[in-house]
């Protein structure tokens, strides 16, 4: 049998232009073209993502490869009540006899598999399961550790927890005939408290990662690199890798008088950057004031940026401690973003670059998306330099140093001056992550596209206005008066600061230099 996966590293991907099933249809068609033994292809995920509808298609597509449910060897459900465990509890599965069974389809053994009673909460009847080649594993403990040994390719499902409810919800009331308050229980006790335990980390361990919407659609949401490299030609014709080129704003963060998150406003000012065509942003920023937030603030922001932005989502997980930079990182690749940044360690200030780099590389080898560093030496007194760029293995990085004296020692750089935009996306920079396009989304926007289409000169003059724009909030207390011009665009966006920041109050002549901005832009 093959050994069990360790943490896997993988290709993101922005969207399939095939159905999920086909491209994986067509790659493990061609992976196990001839096996030694019978092929166990696990779907996994918490219950309510689709993995049933999922693994239906993808055996029609196998020539009807057996589909095993792991739903069947539940425990009786009068045990799980008795011991206060639910369906992703590994002790709330028969766990021995479901290996059994996999081990009897691996060596191509028929068997009588149970048949689990949603009534009567039991398995009171079996069928015969006669294996084949291909061999469906559909369950939400499928990808656990304890079973993983036993599967040829692992597939997550993943999901929000709005898809997930109102699957249950809908499932748990009209098959097995709950209340819509037992359906929610089960939710709650199931999904959100065994699973996040339990199985939420198999994603990790995953070959295949699929994403289910709420109108369950599924995409491809990232690859195993090994598969990526072996099945290029099938997947670089079929998927469109998430594309970390161009503009990403770092997205603000509106407080309450009380200083709590405002999430309906948050949730308002995704709606206008998404209305303005910007598909990258960043959660946790500088412009977010992210030292100010808590770490479950952090979470927050970005599950809503994941649940109500379209586009790509990155998040800032840099912290003063290495461990708690590593702790949320890893929260964050978990719940699906798309890329880290991280900036390097601050408060002790002119650290020795030997520490520096350690500690960055530390962070980047528990990373298995793009990992981007984040250069602000006025900030973090720890300036990245040319030697930590060589030394630390990195997708890119973005420099919010003043300068473009870095542009060349890294592949992707990412400019952080207003300023400097057009000069470094025209000497090859990769991409410019800019605070003021959490305003102004539209001119940066146009400067996006004018770098695309390589009119350089075009790009020259939307410098011009960027320019002009940046005039209004030069000065101190510069992310104060961000949030009060964003109060004029957006009506009620609130521009109430955490300390050690300040509220301001804006004179007469700055509102109107503001509203004047957003018509000459609009023109």
């Amino acid at each position: 049998m093959p050994k069990i996966k360790t943490h896997v590293k993988r290709t993101n991907f922005a969207r399939s232009r095939k159905s999920p099933e086909e491209i994986i249809a067509q790659l493990i068609k061609q992976q196990f073209e001839s096996p030694a033994n019978n092929i166990l292809v696990a779907i996994g995920g918490a219950g309510g993502s689709g993995k049933s509808t999922f693994s239906r298609r993808l055996s029609l597509l196998l020539d009807n490869a057996p589909v095993l449910r792991l739903d069947d060897y539940k425990t009786a459900r009068k045990e799980r009540q008795s011991n206060k465990l639910f369906g992703a509890h590994p002790k709330a599965n028969k766990l021995d006899l479901i290996k059994e069974h996999l081990n009897y389809i691996v060596l191509d053994k028929s068997f009588d598999k149970p048949i689990y009673n949603a009534v009567s909460g039991d398995a009171d009847s079996t069928e015969q399961f006669e294996p084949k080649k291909i061999n469906i594993i559909d369950g939400e403990i499928s990808c656990y550790k304890e079973l993983r040994e036993f599967n040829s390719i692992n597939i997550f499902i993943d999901s929000d927890w709005k898809t997930q409810l109102n699957t249950r919800i809908s499932r748990d009331i009209d098959i097995r005939k709950y209340s819509k308050e037992k359906a929610i229980e089960t939710f709650l006790q199931s999904n959100l408290k065994e699973f996040t335990k339990y199985g939420a980390a198999s994603k990790n361990y995953a070959d295949i990662v699929i994403y289910c919407n709420e109108e369950y659609e599924l995409r491809i949401e990232s690859v195993a690199e090994e598969l990526f490299k072996k099945f290029n030609d099938i997947l670089k014709n079929d998927l469109a890798r998430v594309d970390l080129s161009g503009l990403i704003v770092p997205v603000m963060t509106p407080f309450n008088e009380d200083y709590s998150i405002n999430s309906r406003m948050f949730i308002d000012h995704l709606d206008f950057l998404m209305s303005n065509n910007v598909r990258r942003i960043l959660v946790c920023g500088t412009s977010s004031e992210f030292p100010s937030l808590r770490t479950k603030e952090k979470h927050l922001l970005l599950k809503l940026a994941k649940e109500y932005f379209s586009g790509v989502v990155l998040y800032q997980a840099g912290n003063t401690s290495l461990q708690k930079s590593i702790e949320d990182a890893k929260w964050a690749i978990d719940f699906g973003v798309d890329g880290i940044l991280s900036l390097p360690p601050y408060y002790y200030a002119n650290a020795d670059e030997k520490g520096i780099i350690e500690y960055l590389e530390t962070l980047g080898n528990e990373i298995n998306i793009p990992y981007i560093l984040y250069n602000f030496p006025k900030h973090t007194q720890n300036p990245i330099t040319e030697n930590i760029l060589k030394s630390v293995k990195h997708f890119g990085m973005k420099d919010s140093s003043g300068t473009l004296d870095l542009l060349k020692h890294t592949d992707k750089y990412y400019v952080g001056k207003d300023s400097e935009v057009s000069n470094s996306l025209i000497k090859g920079g990769y991409g410019f992550i800019i605070g003021n396009a959490n305003l102004f989304p539209k001119l940066y926007v146009e400067m996006e596209q004018k770098i695309i289409a390589k009119d350089f000169d075009g790009a020259k003059e939307v410098q011009l206005k960027i320019n002009e724009s940046s005039k209004v909030l030069v000065g101190s207390n510069k992310l104060s008066k961000m949030k009060a011009a964003l109060n004029i665009i957006l009506d009620d966006y609130s521009n109430v600061m955490r300390p050690p920041l300040v509220t301001i109050k804006t004179e007469d002549n700055f509102n109107i230099g503001i509203k004047k901005l957003v018509t000459e832009i609009n023109q």
